[in-house]
């Protein structure tokens, strides 16, 4: 049930799982996925998806196919009060190294080793500030009152710092307490510095700054309605337009790559002017709907409506890097449709596209039925790991396209990756929380 098919542009044959329906969706390439285990005379070996048994003797015995067999489900659905306290367990987390005035009062990005990862869009985990005040503003409405009150004061710090004199893209690994578990060598502590915050988005992005960051802005003005006018101004200073028609490159061989041609390969980056789009014009409202900006409101919706109808349109649920191109980002096959949604864009496609979604899910879920695992240790060519965008993209699929209730998201969430700031897994606690 492995499917290869010929790479001219690689080293003999892409190969990944298929399952009896050969699907082109695969995520989970070859490679030995255990060790040599001796059992009862006998030397066992995980190979793809196969178990194959070494003993003395030798000789040939295969035994039948063992096909998926129905499951009984004994997880309880969690209920509010479980919820909330994951939720708010997670926010302690990041409020307990908060001190004012500390350089490290912030979290730094999310080390992950997810392999030969070329989608240089995401080389490493949360290092956009918008994601931290997005999630965050996000979890506001759902803390208890105390816990509101520091987070406030965690946000406000943390707006002046990312969203104050100067918006910043990244926030570097110069300054900042570790997200994840593990002890950095030293010397990899030593070159941090060299990394400072920054208002470059990094490679391989289409605009010049973060456009789902101005959704972040909004967000937090919702629950800070002091600084709307600000993050308004803001806002306006840099949404970004290209028409679905526009040149993005040319190549080096002549051939012209348009916008639209882009966002077939990278459609989580529509999906984030999209949230821009509606961020902005969430801010234009929050601020009383100014009138000398009617006509760059005007605009802002028309582009919203034409990448909405883009998006749902050319919907495929099947991956864009089948044989050629980039066949090394086949690892992000399930995660890209998804990938940067917010509710209003799952609400969009839940009254266009709602089947589609349901047939893409049901087969990422087969082709790669851990899905909900974040860090699953498996994955595409020359890698150990899979990317982490496939939990939190699934799994508010299912919440804000399909809208499955709360007994169904529960069986998925599964837990943190980070120690501390896991903004993935908070999302997926507020969505969960959110479902009937």
């Amino acid at each position: 049930m492995l499917h290869s098919v010929e790479c001219p542009h690689a080293v003999g044959y892409c190969t990944w799982y298929g399952g009896k329906i050969n699907s082109v969706n695969g995520v989970l390439g070859i490679g030995r996925e255990a060790p040599l285990v001796p059992h009862q005379g006998m030397l066992f070996m995980i190979k793809d998806n196969a178990i194959l048994a070494f003993s003395h003797g030798g000789g040939s015995n295969p035994l039948p196919l063992l096909e998926i067999q129905p499951a009984q489900d004994h997880i309880s659905t969690l209920d509010d009060a479980e919820l909330t306290n994951r939720l708010e367990g997670e926010i302690e987390k990041i409020l307990d190294v908060y001190i004012p005035q500390d350089p490290n009062r912030f979290l730094k990005p999310g080390y992950y080793n997810d392999g030969e990862n070329l989608l240089r869009h995401h080389d490493d985990y949360f290092r956009n500030p918008g994601e931290t005040l997005y999630t965050l503003s996000l979890a506001h409405p759902y803390l208890s009152s105390t816990l509101k009150g520091q987070l406030n004061a965690y946000l406000e710090d943390y707006y002046q710092t990312y969203f104050g004199s100067t918006l910043y893209a990244r926030t570097g690994w110069s300054a900042g307490t570790s997200r994840n578990a593990m002890i950095f060598p030293p010397q990899v502590e030593a070159e941090f510095a060299d990394y400072p915050k920054s208002k470059n988005p990094g490679n391989g992005w289409s605009w010049n700054y973060p456009q789902n960051n101005i959704y972040s802005l909004w967000k937090y003005a919702q629950i800070n309605p002091a600084i709307s006018l600000d993050a308004y101004n803001k806002a306006k200073s840099v949404i970004e337009f290209h028409s679905l028609d526009d040149i993005y490159k040319v190549n080096s061989d002549g051939t012209i790559v348009k916008y639209a041609d882009r966002f077939l390969e990278y459609p989580f980056e529509a999906q984030g002017y999209i949230a821009g789009y509606i961020g902005f014009v969430g801010l234009y409202n929050l601020v009383g709907q100014p009138p000398a900006d009617i006509g760059l409101k005007t605009q802002v919706e028309q582009y919203l409506d034409d990448y909405l109808s883009y998006r749902y349109s050319t919907f495929s649920k099947d991956s864009y890097w089948y044989t050629g191109g980039n066949h090394h980002n086949r690892k992000f096959n399930i995660a890209r449709n998804f990938m940067w949604l917010v509710p209003e864009v799952g609400a969009y496609f839940n009254q266009n596209i709602q089947q589609k979604v349901r047939d893409a899910v049901q087969e990422y879920s087969y082709v790669h039925p851990y899905w909900f695992i974040s860090g699953y240790q498996g994955s595409y060519t020359e890698t150990a790991a899979q990317p982490l965008f496939d939990a939190p993209s699934i799994y508010q699929a299912k919440a804000w396209i399909l809208n499955e209730p709360r007994s169904e998201l529960s069986k998925y969430l599964d837990a943190p990756f980070f120690e501390r700031g896991d903004l993935f897994y908070i999302q997926n606690l507020i969505a969960t929380i959110e479902a009937e």
